[in-house]
């Protein structure tokens, strides 16, 4: 139980997380993005999209193992196993 709990607070901070980059204006989010460019090959928009891939892939991770806590007996066609 406390493994669910646990996972559902993860994605749901995620998820705040995302929500609240998200929110702030393109001047502040222009400046934290500049931070992380150090290299001269790589731009302001690789670096955005490298964290937009990111994060939503540590989403994905987080959700899919909050999914698999909620295993069934029951297969593909919705019928209870035998």
């Amino acid at each position: 139980m406390l493994k669910k709990i646990v996972s559902w607070i993860s994605v749901m901070s995620v998820m705040v997380l995302i929500y609240c980059l998200s929110a702030e204006p393109a001047v502040q989010s222009s400046e934290r993005s500049r931070m992380f460019v150090i290299f001269p090959f790589l731009s302001q928009y690789t670096v955005r999209k490298s964290a937009h891939f990111f994060i939503y892939m540590v989403l994905a991770f987080l959700v899919y193992r909050l999914l698999t806590q909620y295993k069934t007996d029951i297969n593909y066609y919705g019928y209870a196993l035998d």
